[in-house]
């Protein structure tokens, strides 16, 4: 019955249920028709419950093989009450094994593998790393942790009473005087409403934070980038109520001017001596961007390598700043640039299919 309802399980789910019904009902199907079919399989219907905890339903269906051999096949519904990215999740399956019935209660569990999360900016080991080490003395006099990594209780509550992110862009880029209550008080309800208000990520942001570590992963493979450090949200140590949670912090080679009064009489020669460079190793912060729209910013993002190449090196509000960092971003990095005192920021564009 219930593969007349489109599902290719015995268990189906009160959302496919109620969808098959309303389909009836616009094929004019009496209510009592309707009715029989749906108390035929009413204890395989699983309910649809946003937030509903752990739930496990089996059932078993004697099978004869042409040899004339029995077994038992097994239709199981799990209800995965853990999935931080989903409200309510149904998972099917099925199983010959014949200790389902006695394990059924036994659940077994895998760290998940956190990838960069292991290489922490600020970190509680007491291992030295002198490259972090090299990081850490830079900023510490400008800025410090409240959370060691992201999307953990902490990072969430620190965010609190804070402007970072989205708030910092929103007051800087507002074209309305300060002095008005009226700008008072609409940016202290587009900050409560930050603060307090229940936001589900988007798919586009559940993709682009699974596709943060293979990305961090892929830039500490490139010759330019020394090192790289997962870090949770920082705040300014003399302006505790300016907060930023960059995607990291990096060692990075970049071509720094020569200073003149060093360059010697060849290098002269060659051309105006504000043109020299050298190689030089900074510190960085780092944002990452997953791009996922092939219509509009994957199309941008590979105009523009094409034009300036995969990696380029650019000031602030330069031709190829401008070019290279959507408008949209331009705030957010000079945020972070901001609280941590840092010089160089670190702008990635990435696909899923990049890493």
């Amino acid at each position: 019955m219930a593969a007349t309802l489109g599902s290719k399980h015995p268990f189906i789910t009160q959302t496919e249920v109620n969808s098959k019904v309303a389909d009836w009902k616009r094929k004019r199907k009496d209510d009592a028709w309707i009715k029989d079919r749906v108390d035929a399989i009413r204890s395989y219907i699983l309910p649809s419950v946003d937030n509903m905890g752990s739930l496990l339903r089996i059932a078993k269906r004697e099978i004869a093989t042409p040899d004339g051999s029995k077994y038992w096949l097994y239709a199981i519904a799990v209800h995965e009450a853990f999935d931080p990215k989903e409200s309510s999740k149904w998972l099917r399956l099925y199983s010959t094994a014949d200790n389902i019935e006695t394990m059924k209660h036994i659940f077994v569990s895998n760290k998940k593998e956190e990838g960069i999360a292991k290489n922490l900016m600020f970190s509680r080991s007491k291992s030295v790393n002198d490259k972090r080490k090299i990081i850490k003395n830079k900023i510490k006099g400008r800025c410090g942790p409240l959370s060691l990594t992201q999307r953990v209780g902490n990072w969430f509550v620190s965010k609190c009473h804070r402007i970072s992110g989205t708030m910092a862009k929103i007051i800087v880029s507002t074209s309305l005087e300060f002095a008005r209550d009226e700008t008072k008080s609409e940016l202290i309800i587009k900050c409560c409403d930050s603060w307090y208000g229940r936001h589900k990520s988007s798919k586009a942001m559940k993709q682009g934070s699974l596709n943060e570590i293979p990305l961090a992963q892929q830039l500490e493979r490139l010759d330019w980038l020394d090192c790289f450090f997962d870090c949770g949200i920082i705040e300014v140590r003399n302006s505790p109520e300016v907060a930023v949670s960059a995607d990291g912090f990096s060692l990075i080679t970049v071509q720094a001017p020569v200073d003149p009064t060093s360059a010697s009489d060849s290098d002269s020669e060659v051309g105006s001596l504000t043109a020299l460079t050298q190689p030089k190793i900074v510190e960085a912060v780092v944002e990452m961007k997953t791009r996922l729209s092939d219509d509009t910013t994957i199309r941008r993002a590979t105009l523009v390598a094409r034009k300036h190449g995969v990696h380029v090196q650019c000031k602030y509000n330069d031709e190829v700043f401008k070019d290279c960092v959507p408008s949209e971003n331009r705030l957010q990095v000079m945020h972070q640039v901001y609280v941590t005192g840092l010089r160089w920021s670190v702008f990635v564009t990435s696909k899923v299919t990049d890493c």
